[in-house]
């Protein structure tokens, strides 16, 4: 590994919080689909909500290129589409026990993710945002 090079670091387009972004993808379909929504409504509620955590990312000021944010959007959307793939038309079984492994996976990668980001902000003399204040 190269001096300073950082993971989790944000990219320009890509960076390793796509793969969040992808598994999250998934994760909704399979919430959705083992909910019995349809495919399109499916789709629509799923793309409004990823839409809405862009959002949410800008209210929280988190500094991200537009590029990145928009592919992040579009990882979210290939997600959706694999796991749409896998379960509708290949007619893989959908489980409880696939989503709940999906959603620790992100659990897990989000927390890792957060730790690089609060160590990066103090290497660089800020003082990260306590994600409790953000809550109050």
């Amino acid at each position: 590994m190269r001096k300073g090079w950082d993971l989790w670091a944000e990219g320009k387009y890509f960076d390793f919080w796509s793969v969040n972004h992808f598994l999250s993808g998934v994760m909704v379909a399979a919430a959705l689909l083992l909910l019995n929504v349809s495919f399109w409504p499916a789709f629509v509620i799923a793309f409004l909500i990823f839409v809405a955590y862009e959002l949410f990312e800008v209210a929280l000021q988190i500094g991200e290129h537009m590029t990145n944010r928009v592919t992040d959007i579009v990882v979210d959307v290939a997600g959706f589409f694999a796991a749409a793939y896998i379960f509708l038309v290949l007619q893989k079984p959908l489980s409880v026990t696939f989503l709940v492994i999906i959603v620790l996976l992100i659990l897990v990668l989000t927390i890792l993710g957060y730790d690089a980001w609060v160590k990066r902000t103090k290497r660089r003399g800020k003082e990260p945002v306590d994600i409790k204040e953000i809550y109050k």
